[in-house]
């Protein structure tokens, strides 16, 4: 062997070194791009889940927000305003009238510091039938409550029977 046969084995041996010197350079190159990658990949898949946990948040609220804002208006339905308060009065009369009894309501005052209105009403019937229309009116859709009863007793002069006089003095809350 003489000294191009050293040659070649030298140069067979530095293209084999370099050979696998490319190829061991290009593997770190590939795994530092996948792990980047996968880390890349990791951090958009946090990013992800954390949009997606705050979209199921924000569902949740406008949920939560549309009952609030439907209690809202069955509460608001509640109370009286200037609106609705010959509703009030129709539907004091109705009571009145399916509890077997003769209504006359004699005033209605402004809303007074309490956020109240005051009703003056003038019932005539039997004790059954006015506490009837008291329970009614108090479990009524309109918060309303008596604040002031005064009842007296008569005999009607035209049937022989005993009734109930009462003048009461209703309040429903306003707004």
């Amino acid at each position: 062997m003489g000294k191009s046969g050293i040659f070649n084995i030298i140069r067979v041996y530095w293209k084999a070194s370099l050979a696998i010197a490319i190829a061991i350079l290009l593997n770190i190159i590939f795994i530092y791009l996948v792990v980047g990658a996968r880390s890349d990949f990791l951090n958009k898949n946090e990013e992800l889940n954390v949009l997606s946990a705050k979209r199921s948040n924000l569902m949740q609220l406008k949920r939560q927000f549309s009952d609030i804002v439907a209690t809202g208006e069955k509460v608001e339905q509640s109370f009286i305003n200037d609106e609705n308060v010959v509703d009030f009065i129709i539907l004091m009369e109705n009571t009145a009238k399916n509890t077997g009894n003769e209504i006359n309501i004699k005033s209605v005052s402004e809303e007074d510091q309490e956020g109240s209105k005051a009703f003056k009403v003038e019932l005539q019937g039997t004790y059954p039938s006015f506490v009837n229309f008291i329970a009614q009116m108090e479990n009524s859709q309109k918060l309303s409550f008596p604040s002031k009863v005064d009842i007296r007793e008569f005999v009607d002069s035209e049937t022989k029977e005993r009734v109930l006089k009462a003048i009461l003095d209703i309040k429903a809350l306003a707004i």
